[in-house]
């Protein structure tokens, strides 16, 4: 991590369980007992902590365009996650209406003062918005399993 200066991270699938089954529990988060942590998670924050880098956690959640949850409630969420993994992201993005994250992304590294999208780690559970995210130019994995992904930038250093 030596060189990246912004790590920005997906939720659904890379920080708590996700289903692409509408019928599951876990398709839409719409309260803080849907939110299921996956395993290690905890232990790749404690790790993430040690590296000197602004967080942004870039989530989409097309449940409050569909009213089944306000931004007040989903912010709710979110701080309930936060004290589950004992950290506490420079900010929360989201996007509630399109499929792709490459806005969102944009205005990250424009609020965050981005000149080199090099020196920017996107990681997330989604080969699609890994290969949007890449025509920015930023870093990217592919990944489902934060804890084995932080854990080999932590041996690197």
């Amino acid at each position: 991590m030596n060189n990246i200066k912004l790590l920005i991270l997906d939720r659904d699938g890379l920080i708590n369980q996700n289903s692409s089954d509408p019928e599951s529990p876990y398709y839409y988060i719409l309260n803080k007992g849907d939110f299921n942590l996956l395993p290690n998670v905890v232990e790749a924050f404690s790790l993430i902590k040690d590296f000197s880098v602004v967080t942004a956690l870039a989530t989409k959640q097309k449940c409050i365009s569909k009213g089944l949850l306000t931004y007040s409630e989903l912010g709710e969420i979110h701080e309930y996650m936060e004290s589950l993994i004992d950290f506490k992201f420079d900010s929360i993005c989201i996007e509630k209406e399109k499929d792709s994250k490459l806005d969102m992304l944009s205005v990250i590294l424009y609020r965050y003062r981005i000149r080199d999208p090099k020196h920017v780690l996107f990681i997330d559970d989604s080969k699609y918005q890994c290969e949007e995210a890449a025509k920015l130019g930023i870093n990217v994995i592919y990944t489902n399993d934060l804890y084995e992904t932080i854990k080999r930038f932590k041996n690197e250093e």
